[in-house]
């Protein structure tokens, strides 16, 4: 999850990359001793009906395969107008089998 929040924010689409170009979702592959997995999508799109506001913070549900992304990720959110707003993880980002991970920001 990525948590936003912002006052007078609508988030209408929110979309994950890695900033290595790791594949994060899609079809995964997983290693013979299960402890490496494989996707086949560079990029997770949550789309939502209608906008939905920040003001109180906002949960956007990622779902991404159990992988390592050496150098994080970027989220560039679509408000209701249009304008698009940059979130950037640039650390190490190890997701696990069956964990939530939740990250936070304030716009």
């Amino acid at each position: 999850y990525l948590t936003v929040t912002k006052a007078g924010l609508y988030v209408k689409k929110a979309v994950i990359t890695a900033a290595a170009g790791e594949k994060l979702s899609g079809e995964v592959a997983y290693s013979a001793d299960g402890l490496k997995a494989t996707a086949s999508e560079a990029s997770v799109t949550v789309e939502f009906s209608s906008a939905k506001s920040c003001a109180s913070g906002l949960k956007i549900p990622f779902r991404l395969a159990p992988v390592t992304l050496e150098d994080g990720f970027t989220v560039i959110i679509t408000d209701s107008s249009g304008r698009e707003h940059k979130f950037a993880h640039d650390r190490l980002v190890d997701m696990k089998i069956g964990e939530r991970t939740i990250f936070e920001t304030t716009l």
